[in-house]
């Protein structure tokens, strides 16, 4: 689906078959297996970083996208600085009457910055933010809470991890240079309890440890889906499928994009960025 004018660029994970696409202060929602596009209102950003997830509730059957716009962080003063942030919330469909509500009275604390995430997991949406947090927006109620990460893991201290759905929860991998693979579960997102699974890397992925790995989206069969570091380079690139309780590679893929293709899109430069998403689905749905 070739989306020319105005030209967004994607930024959330598909969910049921849709995806958020945004430009400046421009955001909408497309069905690549429709061609739909639904544009929503312009927001006021004032020169504010934005963030925009799509998100479904399956109680009232809506889809919509939650905004997060902030102050651009100077960590030069990071005690001087106010931070402006604001949660908008517009509910996607085709009518005229969408409109961005703010949420207010939100209990949580300012953060500063979203490093990553926007994966919608039965009704909610998760997304990263620094100091090893989790926010969870729940999309029927529109509420916000923070969850904490287990205090072993690296997620969001300094780096982005991979938030995947991992058999319907909310799952996280690491990577570190010990050689180790780590999987943590949210079992509880009440009670904040996590599990997790550790697993050395055999000697085909050590080739992940200090790199920029992609591994995200559904994980329903239980293995998990990896990049290989050079995928968005000239050459073709590769995705493994592991698997952790049998520590092994289940299957290896190589996608070669066409000739013509790659040269009218610029599919393979170094300007083009790949987003892989092993849950996708076709959607025939209009809203």
């Amino acid at each position: 689906m070739t989306i020319s004018d105005p030209v967004y660029y994607t930024m959330s994970r598909p969910v049921n078959g849709l995806i958020c696409c945004m430009r400046d202060a421009s955001i909408a929602v497309c069905n690549p297996a429709t061609r739909q596009i639904v544009k929503l209102p312009d927001v006021t950003r004032n020169r504010r970083c934005i963030h925009a997830f799509l998100g479904y509730d399956p109680v009232e059957d809506q889809y919509k996208v939650l905004c997060v716009m902030m102050t651009r962080f100077d960590w030069s003063r990071p005690h001087e600085q106010d931070i402006q942030q604001e949660h908008l919330v517009c509910t996607v469909t085709s009518s005229e009457k969408q409109e961005w509500r703010k949420i207010e009275n939100t209990t949580i604390d300012i953060y500063r910055t979203v490093i990553g995430g926007g994966m919608c997991i039965a009704g909610a949406i998760y997304y990263e933010v620094r100091q090893s947090r989790i926010v969870r927006f729940d999309v029927r109620t529109e509420s916000i809470k923070l969850i904490k990460a287990p205090e072993e893991s690296n997620f969001s201290r300094t780096f982005p991890s991979s938030l995947l759905n991992y058999n319907g929860k909310l799952g996280g991998v690491e990577y570190d240079y010990k050689k180790v693979m780590r999987l943590w579960i949210l079992e509880d997102a009440e009670k904040q309890e996590w599990s997790s699974m550790t697993s050395v890397l055999p000697s085909k992925l050590k080739c992940l440890l200090g790199s920029h790995v992609v591994s995200k989206g559904d994980v329903h069969t239980g293995d998990l889906m990896v990049f290989y570091p050079w995928s968005w380079s000239s050459k073709p690139f590769r995705i493994c499928y592991y698997d952790f309780k049998k520590e092994s590679i289940i299957r290896k893929v190589e996608v070669v994009v066409d000739g013509d293709l790659r040269r009218v899109h610029g599919i393979g430069e170094k300007k083009c960025q790949f987003g892989c998403y092993p849950g996708y689905f076709e959607n025939i749905r209009f809203l």
